[in-house]
């Protein structure tokens, strides 16, 4: 199947999925052989709605990722950069990365998504962990599925506020869940309460935030800080001069035992029972 403009030709290679919105394949431009792919709008009343919107994302020199959008045979077709590698909700199940190595990753789709300068509508649309695709040198590519596009205009920047709260979540849920890092919760609790005007807003707190949670203590941070840790660590603090009381009251106890055994032989005229050891010290004769 050739999917022609009136300048292009998209051949398609590989068939992805089809639902009563839309249409998806894989294809390759014959001319500059370059990899994209395509989504064919099958919704009429999407089409109305979003063409002038496209149109003039075509003209936003930033935003790459879409590559072209034109009609064909009646049907509207969406041409976006074809993306590879492997998924950030794989990368979380499957490798155990450094707390560093995570905090870049957060850094990157960031920087990801303000050099495309997309719209609202495409940033909530791309960012899944699904969706999120990490490459060679820990590269950030989005795949956009297109999830609702006849109501982008529904969508506003305290949706994708609350996008980046969960890639947060997942990205640091061993140190959320322990509680060792309170800064980054509460940058998560600001996103959940929109309090971010801007992408370039968010992102300057988040490089900032970085920069203090590599100034930790590593060691600091390897320690949970839960309620139920904390209430351990308390009563073991409690426990300690505990101890010590009760050695000395232990001790007390002997010495007094060996008195009034020895007095109460000398009283009965029985020979006193000789002690080697009292508990585990020897007693030296």
């Amino acid at each position: 199947m050739v999917i022609e403009t009136l300048d292009k030709k998209y051949e398609v290679i590989r068939y992805l999925y089809s639902d009563k919105h839309r249409e998806r394949y894989v294809c390759r431009e014959k001319t500059s052989e370059e990899t994209f792919t395509m989504i064919r709008i099958k919704e009429k009343k999407w089409i109305v709605k979003v063409m002038d919107f496209l149109m003039r994302q075509l003209e936003n020199e930033d935003f790459t990722d879409l590559a072209d959008c034109f009609f064909s045979e009646e049907h509207l077709f969406i041409a976006l950069r074809y993306a590879e590698g492997m998924s950030l909700k794989d990368k979380i199940a499957y490798e155990d990365s450094p707390l560093e190595e995570r905090l870049d990753l957060g850094r990157s789709i960031l920087d990801r998504l303000l050099i495309q300068n997309m719209p609202d509508y495409f940033m909530n649309d791309c960012l899944t962990g699904e969706s999120i695709l990490i490459g060679s040198g820990m590269s950030i590519a989005f795949v956009y599925e297109l999830e609702g596009l006849g109501d982008y205009q529904k969508t506003r920047f305290s949706d994708v506020e609350l996008k980046i709260a969960d890639i947060m979540e997942a990205l640091f849920a061993d140190e959320l869940s322990k509680k060792t890092l309170s800064v980054m919760e509460r940058f998560i609790k600001s996103l959940k309460k929109h309090a971010y005007e801007d992408l370039m807003t968010l992102y300057t707190v988040y490089d900032e935030l970085v920069k203090e949670i590599l100034t930790m203590d590593p060691e600091e941070l390897a320690v949970p800080k839960t309620k139920a840790f904390r209430a351990w660590e308390r009563f073991l603090k409690i426990l300690r001069p505990v101890k010590k009381v009760v050695a000395v009251l232990l001790i007390l106890a002997s010495i007094g035992f060996l008195v009034w055994s020895a007095y109460n032989n000398m009283q009965t005229g029985k020979p006193a029972k000789v002690f080697d050891y009292i508990g585990t010290m020897e007693i030296k004769k």
